[in-house]
């Protein structure tokens, strides 16, 4: 099984150069959801206030000018957040990006199987079997980390989209939560980045004869032991999403 240097690439790359057009429409979409977050942090502002004034007049109290200040000044703390999450963003993500290319410094290795398969005492049948599963295997691998790193990247995109409303909803206490929520998430998925750059530099020696404890003498034994090396590397790569959101506790 081989991994390229176009797959350490597309790792590695910023959303802008990894799909300049999805980039620019997500910034399109970014920029036209920053109204709609205006008008929700104007909506929110008035609703609390209102709320505020309903709490004091029952307790005998009246809105003062400093607390209608203090409102005012965290939803324009709010508002300059808007403005910028986008940047903020892009921030996280070069600081990540530095953490991958530095931990393929030395570039992908190839990433293949060191066995070499045994076929005596097999006839041609069962080495058919054996020879078109493990080309499948490894072909299986090789889609998955393409389709995973293109999962990873449309993801990164959505959030990206959208992170302008759900700055202006955590300005409701009832919606707070799950703004945390997808700022976990948005961090699972960078760092999903990380998790799959060492997966693809580990895989050789994760899965070497030592590691793995199986003797390839037999014929069977070989051939298998290889198979089960591109099966191990599948389950690492989609296992990948699950370890991240697992290391950052998000539900």
């Amino acid at each position: 099984m081989s991994v390229n240097q176009s797959t350490l690439n597309q790792l590695t790359t910023s959303l802008k150069d990894y799909s300049p057009t999805a980039y620019k429409i997500m910034g399109d979409i970014s920029h036209s959801m920053q109204h709609v977050a205006v008008i929700l942090l104007l909506l929110f502002m008035g609703l609390e206030m209102f709320n505020w004034y309903q709490h004091l007049k029952n307790n005998g109290g009246e809105l003062t000018l400093q607390l209608f200040f203090e409102l005012a000044i965290k939803y324009v703390l709010a508002y300059f957040l808007v403005l910028s999450i986008d940047q903020i963003f892009d921030i996280f993500g070069w600081m990540f990006n530095g953490i991958i290319k530095l931990a393929a410094k030395n570039g992908i290795r190839e990433v293949k199987s060191d066995i070499k398969f045994d076929w005596k005492n097999l006839n041609w049948a069962a080495r058919g079997i054996l020879q078109t599963t493990y080309h499948v295997t490894d072909f299986i691998g090789q889609i998955a980390t393409k389709l995973l790193i293109l999962l990873r990247s449309s993801t990164l995109y959505v959030y990206k989209g959208i992170a302008k409303i759900v700055v202006a909803c955590f300005m409701m206490d009832a919606l707070r939560p799950i703004c945390f929520n997808f700022f976990k998430l948005y961090l699972a998925a960078i760092l999903q980045g990380v998790i799959l750059v060492i997966i693809i530099l580990l895989y050789p020696a994760i899965v070497t004869d030592d590691l793995l404890k199986v003797a390839t003498t037999g014929a069977w034994t070989s051939a298998l032991t290889a198979i089960a090396k591109g099966i191990i590397y599948i389950l690492l790569l989609f296992g990948s999403q699950r370890m991240a959101k697992s290391i950052l506790q998000v539900n």
